[in-house]
């Protein structure tokens, strides 16, 4: 705890510290790295009620997005000592997406085909358990871009790839979490591109056929415990001191 209080107080010192809309999602961020922590230096995986993150956070260009993932980034590997790949994973649907926050394609890191063979659309489920044997968090970049069909074969291949012993997949009354209860944040902005193939995340639920897609649907229009449960707003524009650009983009 120590570590990661003295790692975030860094951040809030530097020349490029957060702001408070930031601020706020940090901190909501550390706590819950906290509390894994110290249920796993107690034995007590999984013991506490509070769910893990299914969080949403939205801004247009230049609020700050992806320096809140470079933030949560050090949390995660200068405060917990993480590997990028191991206990969290960053994810895009583009390469150039990826390349931006230092990560991999969706593609790429769950093996899900871009064209399914056969019938299999989800990969290998021995490889992806073995990617998913430690994970912790998963932040999505970029998430307007993710078709349905994407989004729900990335739940469902996490879900079915996590253990049970000595994770968080399991609620107490055996209900399974969305992503195998994996902290999940999810990061864009649905004034931009919409998917080049696929359905968009914001289309009619209703007009959704059953499966995969209609899944990852329920993720953002349902209610209960396995939607989004906590949406951010970054509004403050802090990539470019130019007043009229800035007002262009608002």
């Amino acid at each position: 705890d120590k570590r990661l209080d003295n790692i975030f107080a860094s951040i809030c010192a530097s020349d490029e510290h957060p702001n408070e809309e930031q601020r706020k999602f940090l901190e909501h961020f550390l706590r819950r790295l906290k509390l894994e922590v110290l249920e796993q230096q107690q034995d007590r995986v999984n013991q506490c009620e509070k769910e893990p993150l299914l969080d949403l956070v939205h801004g247009y260009p230049g609020t700050g997005k992806s320096r809140l993932i470079q933030w949560m980034r050090t949390l995660m590997e200068d405060g917990l000592g993480w590997v990028h790949g191991i206990q969290f994973i960053c994810l895009a649907f583009q390469n150039a997406m990826a390349a931006h926050i230092n990560g991999y394609t969706i593609h790429h890191w769950s093996g899900i085909p871009t064209r399914p063979k056969h019938g299999k659309n989800t990969g290998d489920r021995r490889k992806q358990s073995i990617k998913c044997q430690a994970l912790r968090v998963v932040i999505l970049d970029e998430i307007s871009m993710d078709s349905v069909e994407l989004l729900g074969a990335l739940e469902y291949v996490i879900r079915k790839a996590t253990r049970v012993n000595g994770t968080y997949k399991k609620r107490g009354d055996g209900t399974t979490r969305a992503f195998g209860g994996a902290n999940v944040v999810m990061c864009g902005d649905f004034w931009q591109f919409r998917p080049v193939k696929g359905t968009w995340l914001y289309s009619d639920p209703d007009e959704i056929e059953a499966g995969l897609g209609k899944d990852s649907m329920r993720l953002f229009w349902n209610e209960g415990v396995d939607t989004i449960r906590t949406g951010w707003i970054l509004t403050q524009l802090v990539r470019c001191r130019d007043v009229w650009y800035n007002s262009f983009l608002q």
